[in-house]
């Protein structure tokens, strides 16, 4: 979900499955796209081309991501991202948390929203959490809980406790205000990412630094 507007991906692949899967990522994410077939001419535009691991070697582009079999699609978007951005890490990783039944995930990088995630369980959201840890990197990373919700919050904050490092600072968020709409954002930002965008921008209460 990084906010980009220009067309700067490729898909080129003849593989269906992969195609499907790198697709669903992209669209799920917001990030406009091309499809190409291998061969096909690369608009001068396209900073990073997605293909299969089997087709990898029919590309001289400067930037082409393999799609491994049984792999996490998402890992392979995420790379894309950080290609487009122009950057190998962040100064700060902000992860938003809105408890509830449905829990909303928001990551933000140096302010760059990069993901959107819905979740049902909390460990659900410990396992996006350690997924962004191995695919961005950042000097420093913040997590922050809504506080709408005491017996969600302090669920989830248990959690986090328990399973994520003992450098990563943990914030208590005031949700007053956080369905406002997140400033200076290129598309529009559903209902249910709002809360979280919002919580992963406002500064709370350190439980743990």
């Amino acid at each position: 979900m990084v906010e980009l507007m220009a067309t700067e991906i490729a898909i080129s692949t003849l593989f269906g499955k992969v195609y499907f899967l790198l697709v669903d990522e992209l669209k799920r994410r917001h990030l406009p796209f091309i499809s190409l077939k291998p061969g096909d001419p690369i608009p001068v535009s396209i900073k990073v081309v997605l293909t299969s691991q089997e087709e990898v070697k029919l590309f001289t582009h400067v930037n082409v991501l393999a799609y491994t079999e049984r792999a996490d699609p998402s890992a392979v978007v995420d790379m894309a991202t950080m290609i487009l951005l122009s950057k190998s890490s962040f100064r700060e990783l902000s992860i938003g948390i809105d408890p509830g039944k449905t829990i909303g995930v928001a990551l933000l990088g140096d302010g760059i929203i990069l993901r959107t995630e819905k979740r049902r369980r909390a460990e659900e959201v410990i396992a996006d959490i350690s997924r962004f840890l191995r695919s961005f990197k950042a000097d420093k990373l913040v997590i922050r809980v809504g506080n709408g919700s005491t017996e969600y919050h302090r669920h989830i904050i248990k959690k986090i406790e328990d399973n994520l490092p003992r450098d990563v600072v943990l914030e208590l968020v005031d949700e007053k205000g956080t369905n406002r709409t997140p400033k200076n954002r290129s598309r529009p930002i559903s209902l249910d990412e709002k809360p979280a965008i919002r919580i992963a921008e406002k500064r709370g209460k350190t439980l743990r630094s």
